[in-house]
Protein backbone atom coordinates (compact mmCIF):
# COMPACT_ATOMS: atom_id res chain seq x y z
CA UNK A 1 0.00 0.00 0.00
CA UNK A 2 2.80 2.19 0.72
CA UNK A 3 4.44 1.41 -2.37
CA UNK A 4 1.56 2.50 -4.17
CA UNK A 5 1.14 5.57 -2.76
CA UNK A 6 5.02 6.84 -3.33
CA UNK A 7 4.37 6.12 -6.94
CA UNK A 8 1.48 8.01 -7.49
CA UNK A 9 2.71 10.73 -5.37
CA UNK A 10 5.71 11.12 -7.33
CA UNK A 11 4.04 10.85 -10.42
CA UNK A 12 3.07 13.95 -12.44
CA UNK A 13 -0.24 14.95 -13.95
CA UNK A 14 1.30 15.11 -17.41
CA UNK A 15 2.29 11.64 -17.25
CA UNK A 16 -1.43 10.67 -15.88
CA UNK A 17 -3.11 12.77 -18.32
CA UNK A 18 -2.01 13.41 -22.29
CA UNK A 19 -4.70 16.78 -22.16
CA UNK A 20 -3.36 18.29 -19.17
CA UNK A 21 -0.78 21.07 -19.33
CA UNK A 22 1.96 22.47 -16.95
CA UNK A 23 1.53 25.65 -17.32
CA UNK A 24 1.78 29.26 -15.40
CA UNK A 25 -1.30 31.86 -15.47
CA UNK A 26 -0.45 35.10 -16.24
CA UNK A 27 -1.19 37.47 -13.01
CA UNK A 28 -1.04 40.60 -14.96
CA UNK A 29 -4.54 40.33 -15.27
CA UNK A 30 -5.84 40.15 -12.03
CA UNK A 31 -3.52 43.03 -11.03
CA UNK A 32 -5.23 44.88 -13.43
CA UNK A 33 -8.74 44.63 -11.89
CA UNK A 34 -7.03 45.28 -8.61
CA UNK A 35 -6.17 48.43 -9.94
CA UNK A 36 -9.68 49.10 -11.03
CA UNK A 37 -11.11 48.11 -7.91
CA UNK A 38 -8.74 50.81 -6.16
CA UNK A 39 -9.53 53.41 -8.91
CA UNK A 40 -13.41 52.89 -8.42
CA UNK A 41 -13.20 53.16 -4.91
CA UNK A 42 -10.71 56.65 -4.72
CA UNK A 43 -13.78 57.83 -6.86
CA UNK A 44 -16.93 56.86 -4.67
CA UNK A 45 -14.81 58.00 -1.70
CA UNK A 46 -14.03 61.19 -3.23
CA UNK A 47 -17.52 61.45 -4.75
CA UNK A 48 -18.88 61.02 -1.07
CA UNK A 49 -16.80 63.48 0.58
CA UNK A 50 -17.17 66.26 -2.09
CA UNK A 51 -21.35 65.64 -1.33
CA UNK A 52 -21.01 65.79 2.57
CA UNK A 53 -19.05 69.39 2.27
CA UNK A 54 -22.07 70.74 -0.36
CA UNK A 55 -24.38 69.68 2.12
CA UNK A 56 -22.69 71.22 5.30
CA UNK A 57 -22.52 74.19 3.19
CA UNK A 58 -26.24 75.18 3.13
CA UNK A 59 -28.19 76.63 5.35
CA UNK A 60 -29.22 75.43 8.74
CA UNK A 61 -30.02 77.49 11.82
CA UNK A 62 -28.76 75.10 14.69
CA UNK A 63 -25.29 74.77 12.67
CA UNK A 64 -24.99 78.63 12.36
CA UNK A 65 -25.48 78.73 16.46
CA UNK A 66 -23.01 75.87 16.57
CA UNK A 67 -20.45 77.50 14.89
CA UNK A 68 -20.69 80.35 16.96
CA UNK A 69 -20.43 78.46 19.89
CA UNK A 70 -17.40 77.40 18.62
CA UNK A 71 -15.75 80.32 17.76
CA UNK A 72 -16.56 81.65 21.08
CA UNK A 73 -15.47 78.69 22.93
CA UNK A 74 -18.59 77.75 24.31
CA UNK A 75 -19.19 74.12 25.39
CA UNK A 76 -21.75 71.52 24.32
CA UNK A 77 -23.70 71.99 27.10
CA UNK A 78 -24.31 75.32 26.72
CA UNK A 79 -24.81 75.40 23.09
CA UNK A 80 -28.07 72.70 23.88
CA UNK A 81 -28.99 75.55 26.43
CA UNK A 82 -29.29 78.43 24.45
CA UNK A 83 -30.56 75.75 20.97
CA UNK A 84 -33.76 75.36 23.74
CA UNK A 85 -33.61 78.88 25.06
CA UNK A 86 -34.45 80.07 21.50
CA UNK A 87 -36.29 77.32 20.67
CA UNK A 88 -38.61 78.24 23.95
CA UNK A 89 -38.49 81.76 23.29
CA UNK A 90 -39.89 80.67 19.70
CA UNK A 91 -36.76 82.67 17.89
CA UNK A 92 -36.51 81.31 14.63
CA UNK A 93 -32.80 82.48 13.74
CA UNK A 94 -31.33 80.95 17.13
CA UNK A 95 -27.53 82.63 16.08
CA UNK A 96 -29.10 86.36 17.04
CA UNK A 97 -29.52 86.02 20.45
CA UNK A 98 -25.56 86.38 20.16
CA UNK A 99 -25.61 89.32 18.49
CA UNK A 100 -26.41 91.55 21.31
CA UNK A 101 -26.96 91.64 25.48
CA UNK A 102 -30.35 92.71 24.58
CA UNK A 103 -31.95 89.83 22.21
CA UNK A 104 -29.69 87.51 25.19
CA UNK A 105 -31.54 88.66 27.87
CA UNK A 106 -34.77 89.20 25.61
CA UNK A 107 -34.76 85.72 24.74
CA UNK A 108 -33.92 84.19 28.38
CA UNK A 109 -36.57 86.20 30.17
CA UNK A 110 -39.07 85.26 27.36
CA UNK A 111 -38.02 81.42 27.68
CA UNK A 112 -37.87 81.60 31.79
CA UNK A 113 -41.18 82.25 31.35
CA UNK A 114 -42.32 79.38 29.85
CA UNK A 115 -39.82 76.90 31.22
CA UNK A 116 -37.51 78.30 35.11
CA UNK A 117 -34.52 77.91 35.01
CA UNK A 118 -32.04 76.00 37.38
CA UNK A 119 -29.29 77.45 39.14
CA UNK A 120 -27.04 75.21 37.02
CA UNK A 121 -28.52 76.26 34.04
CA UNK A 122 -28.37 79.99 35.24
CA UNK A 123 -24.67 79.32 36.27
CA UNK A 124 -23.90 78.44 32.38
CA UNK A 125 -25.63 81.63 31.36
CA UNK A 126 -23.56 83.73 33.51
CA UNK A 127 -20.53 82.32 32.21
CA UNK A 128 -22.01 82.54 28.56
CA UNK A 129 -23.21 86.40 28.99
CA UNK A 130 -19.45 86.84 30.37
CA UNK A 131 -17.61 85.68 27.69
CA UNK A 132 -20.06 86.66 24.86
CA UNK A 133 -20.28 90.30 26.58
CA UNK A 134 -17.55 91.49 28.93
CA UNK A 135 -15.65 94.18 28.14
CA UNK A 136 -12.55 93.27 26.49
CA UNK A 137 -9.58 94.53 27.19
CA UNK A 138 -7.70 96.89 24.62
CA UNK A 139 -4.77 95.82 22.36
CA UNK A 140 -2.30 98.27 23.79
CA UNK A 141 -3.40 97.28 27.53
CA UNK A 142 -2.58 93.69 26.98
CA UNK A 143 1.18 94.65 25.75
CA UNK A 144 3.11 95.90 28.80
CA UNK A 145 5.81 98.57 27.88
CA UNK A 146 8.89 97.69 27.68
Amino acid sequence: MMLALSIVAETRMAEISMQYRETATNAGSSSLWIVGVVVLVAFGVGGYRLYSDNQRRQYCPKSLLAELCDANQIDRIGRKLLQSIASTAAITQPASILLSQSKFDAAIKKAATCAPLDSEQVKILTMIRRRLFAPQPAASDAIPPS
